[in-house]
């Protein structure tokens, strides 16, 4: 009995599935103008220049910032209002300071200011001088600042965070060294910003509906540069953009794009939870917590974004403590709370690295 041929209809029905399930496996991008190149899964090489040297763990210690390569700016508990003090690495000596942060310190590029952020309020300090200036609030100039949100150094004289003023209406703020502070003009922003990043003139900002921003340099409008964004970096440079982008149910991956959004490169890393992206100051190596037990990639690893090899750190995936690279990218910062303790003492790792030939 001869077989039946299939009909036009069917066959084009058939083409059009093959052509949906091609889509859905390798993630198209049907955006305009934008490329989606897929790589393979992560490679398990190791980086042929980089390598861990040493791991240090700093007991009842929650370091926020360095100040230089041997001294960080820590507290003993987190989010307390108890005053900062300054930790010699080498000597183990200890400093105390007039500065108060609940939440975090950013200290400026050329580490002569720190950022002070508590839950409702916000400081700048001269680390020269020990001044510290407050930010104030009021309705016509700063309503609240958004706690949890991720602000950034413009430059040397100037830090940036989000804001609430007035009537819900989310906006940014520029908080220049000297107290004097500038609302920043975000037309028809009707969600409230988790993150913020800056280079030169260029702003980059991140929604809580996971829209990834970038505002002209006149502030008239607002690029969207991609959606479904967990988390962003923003390469030294301001060259590149680390994205994690949603990508499926409980799936988000690690991509890295250019400054306009138009192409992206999956780095073949995914896993349930993937934050705390962090670039080292030469905008060679990329530091970011994973959670993904399927893959078997579990943890804190440092990525060369030139080449993809993989360096594992530790295999506690540290999703809520910020990655902080130490000024000459030598060292890497986390601080955390061990919750299992009775009095969730603190702790910091420093993660020590070494240059190979």
């Amino acid at each position: 009995m001869q077989a039946q041929r299939p009909c036009l209809w069917q066959i084009i029905v058939i083409a059009g599935l093959l052509t949906m399930l091609i889509c859905f496996m390798t993630g198209c991008d049907h955006t305009p103008g934008r490329k989606m190149t897929v790589i393979d899964p992560p490679t398990d090489k190791h980086p042929d220049t980089l390598a861990l040297e040493r791991i240090d763990l700093l007991d009842e210690m929650f370091a926020l910032a360095w100040l230089s390569e041997e001294e960080l700016l820590y507290q003993t508990n987190p989010f307390t209002t108890e005053h900062l003090q300054i930790r010699n690495l080498k000597t183990g000596a200890s400093q105390a300071t007039a500065m108060r942060a609940e939440r975090s310190a950013v200290v400026s590029p050329d580490r002569k200011h720190v950022f002070l952020l508590s839950d409702l309020q916000a400081g700048i300090t001269d680390l020269n001088s020990g001044q510290v200036i407050s930010l104030p609030t009021s309705d016509d100039r700063v309503s609240w600042i958004l706690r949890d949100a991720v602000g950034t150094w413009a430059n040397d004289q100037a830090y940036v965070l989000p804001i609430v003023k007035g009537d819900n209406k989310y906006s940014l703020l520029y908080v220049r060294v000297d107290g004097t502070a500038t609302p920043v003009s975000i037309p028809n922003e009707d969600q409230p910003i988790q993150k913020v990043m800056i280079h030169g003139e260029s702003i980059y900002y991140l929604t809580f509906d996971q829209q990834l921003k970038l505002l002209d340099e006149h502030g008239n409008y607002a690029k969207l540069i991609s959606h479904q964004v967990a988390d962003f970096a923003l390469s030294p440079d301001g060259i590149r953009i680390a994205l994690a982008l949603v990508s499926g149910k409980d799936e988000v991956s690690l991509i890295l794009s250019d400054a306009q959004g138009q192409t992206q490169k999956s780095t073949g890393v995914k896993g349930r939870l993937l934050q705390q992206l962090s670039w080292s100051p030469d905008g060679h190596w990329l530091a970011f917590a994973i959670f993904n037990l399927a893959q078997g990639m579990t943890g804190l690893y440092v990525m060369d974004t030139q080449t993809g090899s993989m360096l594992p750190l530790s295999t506690f995936q540290t999703l809520k403590s910020p990655i902080v690279w130490s000024p000459s990218g030598q060292q890497l910062l986390i601080s955390q709370r061990d919750e299992s303790s009775p009095d969730s003492k603190a702790f910091s790792t420093i993660y020590r690295f070494k240059t190979l030939p």
